[in-house]
């Protein structure tokens, strides 16, 4: 799925973060904990469709990192690596602090919405 991402969507250059939604895995009911997720909608340009933009969400599993400071959700660069089992999305590669980093073990992704 990572390859997929990479190919339609490169480094997501001039892309607009337009939600987040973190869930810890508390499950309220039964009260345990069950896999941690995060779901990032993102506004970009789809490679394969000349340019055209997409409204994406990004899915990702079993957090082991998730850093975010409030910025104005632009993406310049973004780093995408998988190594040993942990895939590390970094969307805020260009900036020196870490604005927007998650690792997790799985990454998912779905179109939203296409404009023409």
């Amino acid at each position: 799925m990572i390859k997929k991402l990479i190919e339609n969507y490169q480094d997501f250059h001039d892309a607009l973060i337009t939600e987040i939604k973190y869930f810890n895995g508390y499950n309220f009911l039964a009260s345990s904990f069950e896999m941690t997720t995060l779901k990032v909608i993102i506004s970009c340009f789809n490679i394969k469709r000349e340019y055209k933009n997409d409204l994406i969400e990004i899915n990702c599993e079993g957090i082991s990192c998730f850093i975010y400071e409030k910025w104005d959700g632009m993406i310049f660069e973004t780093f995408i690596k998988e190594e040993n089992g942990e895939i590390t999305l970094d969307f805020s590669h260009e900036n020196v602090r870490d604005l927007f980093v998650v690792k997790c073990q799985k990454v998912s992704y779905r179109v939203l919405e296409q404009k023409s």
